[in-house]
């Protein structure tokens, strides 16, 4: 990467948290663009949310979900969150990781059903709350999950239609 590229996302990641909102939307555009050309840049979004403000926090997530409309909801950076999101301890990065996978719909449903089966608990809740988001859509695979022969998986699923108000458990 050249040094003029590192500079540029280093510039929209800290205009994320200027107290001026159109420096904060212009930062965010910058900084999805930087994404969809270097998916690679996630894991620095993420780490921009752990250090970031409630602010900047909201404007990069906005980017994340930006980057991901322009990919039209790419697999790519669905998995590549749900990576971040399987090994991730800090319940407030989680919250912001599960509201950009909410955002894709159906087509993050499977990835964050696939969270159940993790032994991480709060990552497991953050799946939980994504897909009570993402609300119908994820109707036929939760019901599907709660049959599953993995017990967390089929805890997790049943737990999420039983709040929805879907399952008896």
């Amino acid at each position: 990467m050249k040094s003029s590229d590192a500079d540029v996302f280093s510039r929209a990641v800290s205009d994320a948290a200027s107290p001026d909102m159109e420096v904060r939307r212009a930062a965010e555009d910058v900084l999805a663009a930087e994404i969809v050309s270097s998916p690679d840049r996630i894991g620095d979004v993420i780490e921009a949310i752990r250090m970031g403000d409630v602010t900047s926090r909201w404007y990069l997530s906005r980017a994340l979900i930006k980057a991901g409309d322009i990919m039209n909801g790419s697999d790519d950076l669905i998995v590549a969150l749900i990576g971040h999101a399987a090994g991730e301890e800090d319940s407030e990065v989680l919250r912001y990781i599960g509201a950009v996978l909410a955002s894709f719909g159906e087509k993050a449903v499977s990835p964050l059903i696939s969270l159940f089966s993790l032994e991480n608990p709060k990552a497991r809740g953050m799946a939980a709350s994504a897909l009570e988001r993402i609300g119908q859509p994820a109707l036929e695979e939760l019901l599907a999950a709660a049959k599953s022969d993995n017990p967390s998986v089929r805890i997790c699923a049943g737990l999420v239609l039983q709040k929805g108000g879907v399952y008896k458990y």
